[in-house]
């Protein structure tokens, strides 16, 4: 199989292409290099430097031929970023995704797997778990950019043949790799490391939210876990022999953790304990997002196997540095 990874470069794409590069596939990954994660590729993976959002950027593609699917990551992801730079955010995640799927329909690709967000979802707060069909009511603008781009994406399929399978990712956390980790990335888990790295107080933004413990509760799911999701998405969409399909599925654990619980789990696997204090709320936080994973188990086989605990010792295991 032959397979392009926009984004392939950063912190998911890292960790898809070694999942991808071990069985006999061609890849060829098109970033930036905004991503900031010392990636190295083998020998199988060609790599091309490149910008989803100039459209002869993109068309540098077309030296490759055709590919069996397309795996769209490239993104900007910072929720507080998303605020203050409104006009970049939507340059990037939604004009970048009408540039790959204009690519895609030109070129005749068939199937796409796009990672969208749990970020669409919003400030739903509901007794169950967050499901596919719940609605879908952004509260801030990286959120409405993703949901904007699966927009695109899904009226890209009823217009063509091209299959869409749309991923809501939850909080990916963890790292196959110590250089893997988005050392860089507003996530917790790299806010965490930075500030034991420091030494300095992590502050917990919040704790009047209406949870056990007055902090934000989010559902935080294995970086490796959510890779396979994407392998195991397009070998369902290549199997299947679907035209013009689209399907939307959550990549979460289904389990929620409050921020207290996380710095608990964080002083219990890491010998140098965190210091934090509490700050203000943060604009466009929602009190807690749970996912319900039983769509993506039932129609991918997928579990999510790896652990929360062995995801801290990951995401805090910087070339030993907290050893």
């Amino acid at each position: 199989m032959r397979f392009l990874i926009f984004g392939g470069a950063g912190y998911l794409g890292s960790h898809l292409v070694d999942l991808l590069d071990f069985t006999e596939n061609e890849i060829v990954v098109f970033d930036n290099r905004s991503g900031n994660i010392s990636t190295s590729f083998s020998s199988n993976v060609k790599f091309v430097f490149g910008d989803i959002t100039n459209p002869a950027s993109v068309k540098e593609l077309d030296q490759f031929g055709k590919f069996d699917g397309v795996f769209h990551l490239a993104a900007l992801k910072s929720v507080e970023q998303s605020f203050l730079r409104k006009d970049a955010y939507a340059l990037v995640n939604e004009t970048g995704t009408v540039n790959i799927a204009k690519y895609c329909k030109d070129k005749g690709i068939r199937n796409i797997v796009f990672s969208s967000s749990a970020a669409v979802y919003g400030a739903l707060d509901s007794p169950t778990l967050i499901s596919e069909d719940d609605l879908t009511k952004p509260i801030n603008p990286y959120g409405l950019n993703k949901l904007n781009a699966e927009n695109v994406l899904r009226e890209l399929s009823t217009s063509s043949s091209i299959n869409v399978m749309t991923l809501r990712l939850f909080n990916l956390v963890g790292a196959a790799k110590p250089e893997y980790n988005d050392l860089r990335g507003e996530n917790v888990l790299p806010v965490i490391a930075r500030k034991l790295m420091g030494g300095e107080l992590f502050k917990v933004f919040g704790n009047s939210y209406p949870t056990t413990d007055g902090t934000c509760v989010r559902d935080y799911i294995n970086v490796l876990d959510v890779a396979m999701a994407h392998v195991m998405a397009m070998n369902f969409l290549i199997h299947n022999k679907f035209t013009g399909s689209s399907h939307t599925l959550n990549v979460c654990s289904g389990t929620g953790f409050s921020i207290l619980e996380l710095i608990t789990l964080v002083n219990k696997v890491n010998k140098n304990h965190l210091s934090w204090v509490f700050g203000n709320e943060r604009l466009g936080d929602p009190a807690s997002v749970i996912g319900d994973n039983s769509r993506a188990k039932e129609t991918l086989g997928w579990i999510p196997k790896i652990k929360m605990e062995t995801s801290i010792t990951e995401s805090l295991s910087l070339g030993g540095t907290f050893e």
